[in-house]
């Protein structure tokens, strides 16, 4: 039996799970930070998609740190950007109008 996925469909369904669990979460607060990010949602894959989107932005914009009069190859500024990286890690703090397009 062949079965066809219908795209559309997965789109709304995703736009309606997304929304009851956004739902649920923001009537009782403003913004989400990083534990909330891992309980979020019931099902813990979903969680770890969203972390994971999370982490794909955050690289791409430390990518994009670089300038034509600092050296951000010297072993002295990878450090302090590592160290940067990992304090921003330990506070997440998303408003839902940022963190609704990451969840969707």
């Amino acid at each position: 039996m062949d079965e066809k996925i219908s795209l559309e469909s997965i789109s709304q369904y995703s736009n309606t799970y997304s929304e009851k669990v956004l739902q649920g979460f923001f009537t009782s607060k403003d913004k989400i930070t990083g534990s909330e990010l891992l309980t979020l949602s019931k099902i813990q894959q979903v969680n770890l998609f969203v972390v994971r989107e999370l982490f794909r932005s955050w690289k791409e914009e430390t990518r994009r740190l670089k300038s034509p009069y600092f050296d951000y190859e010297q072993q002295e500024v990878k450090d302090a950007l590592d160290t940067l990286m990992e304090t921003l890690s330990n506070n997440i703090l998303i408003d839902r109008t940022h963190f609704t397009p990451l969840f969707k």
